[in-house]
């Protein structure tokens, strides 16, 4: 087994006093050795956060230098038991930087170019054409939730508004309920599930899923107060999910496309232009 030895100078990462500065700058200082593999300070000075403690700066550099040494000592051994054609690794080494190259490129290339504004048309669009890879996996409604006094003015109006989908109705009962205080929540309009509206009303889960597969509404009193739920639309699990609902991630694939589209342009460019100015030949008879 490889010797191994810890030289850790662990005082010189807390103290700056404990070295000048000076001399810090003339010798650095050696934290861990393995045969002739020396592992420096200056080396891993970066990866302490500002700030941190003491204590925890002594765990931080004992698990660095651990797994150092490790990865060492595997790759050794590699040297004494791959044979010469396992161990010329110069293609794969050129090969990843290539990749590497190209990806930070790319990347800078396309911050730069990105135009991430994507308008309401576009998304429609994209969702016509990838509605199919929108399934939901629950039920999602549009609902709305009253609790009204039941002895509130405009009781028997409000029963009615409450269960209607249409828009009139919606913003009478809205009115309605603000005239007399009681509480009407449309869910911000938004296509929300079943156990979020659970959440915020006082029906039970499965009571909303059973009127899911029934008219759609709900109704209970107590002592003062008469609760009523109606869901104005609903979509069920494994239906395509309303544009409303994905739209986030409709955005998301729409911009994702043109990075793809921006890289794929900067990739014909690069060859196009190359075959242009004869620095790409190709010898290949058909």
């Amino acid at each position: 087994m490889k010797k191994i030895i810890y030289s850790i100078w662990l005082l010189s990462l807390f103290s700056c006093d404990f070295f000048p500065a000076k001399q810090q700058a003339e010798k650095d200082i050696v934290v861990a050795e393995i045969d002739d593999k020396k592992l420096f300070l200056s080396e891993i000075s970066t990866i302490f956060p500002r700030g941190i403690h003491k204590k925890d700066s002594i765990e931080l550099l004992k698990n660095y230098v651990n797994t150092w040494a490790r990865k060492y000592l595997i790759a050794a051994k590699a040297e004494m038991y791959l044979d010469r054609e396992q161990k010329n690794v110069m293609q794969e080494l050129e090969d990843y930087r290539l990749s590497l190259l190209s990806y930070r490129y790319e990347n800078q290339y396309v911050e730069q170019k990105i135009d991430t504004v994507v308008n309401q048309e576009e998304i429609e669009t994209f969702y016509e054409q990838h509605a199919e890879i929108f399934p939901l996996a629950m039920s999602v409604v549009q609902a709305t939730y009253v609790k009204v006094k039941k002895d509130a003015a405009g009781i028997a109006a409000i029963k009615r508004y409450a269960r209607s989908s249409k828009e009139e109705s919606i913003r009478r009962l809205d009115s309605l309920c603000a005239k007399v205080g009681a509480v009407c929540d449309f869910f911000n309009d938004q296509w929300v599930n079943v156990n979020f509206v659970t959440q915020k009303t006082t029906f039970e889960a499965d009571q909303c899923r059973q009127v899911l597969k029934e008219n759609g509404y709900l109704e209970k009193t107590d002592d003062r107060y008469l609760y009523m739920l109606t869901f104005r639309a609903v979509k069920k699990e494994g239906e395509v999910a309303p544009l409303a609902h994905v739209r986030n991630d409709l955005i998301h694939l729409i911009i994702g496309k043109r990075k793809r589209d921006l890289i794929k342009n900067l990739e014909n460019s690069a060859y196009n232009e190359a075959l242009d100015y004869k620095r790409l030949k190709i010898y290949i008879n058909e």
